[in-house]
């Protein structure tokens, strides 16, 4: 049972890695592309927060697909 389960294990693990890599990229590229959420009277953070996290999850989801889309074996 585990060895047809280990695609599906693979697939989460390699889309967990690169949505946490690319979290961690966008965020730091964010306030170039202006990718941010300002403070304003009406908010209470005080800094700048950037605003990537569904893109990142979108990629995550798109490189973990990827061999599918491709026609590679998975397992």
């Amino acid at each position: 049972m585990f060895l047809q389960a280990a695609p599906v294990v693979t697939q989460a693990s390699v889309s967990f890695i690169a949505t946490l890599g690319a979290l961690i990229i966008l965020a730091k590229i964010a306030p170039r592309l202006g990718l941010v959420d300002k403070p304003s009277a009406r908010k209470q953070h005080t800094g700048e927060i950037p605003l990537v996290g569904g893109l990142a999850i979108a990629l995550g989801i798109a490189i973990a697909i990827l061999p599918w889309t491709l026609g590679m074996p998975l397992g």
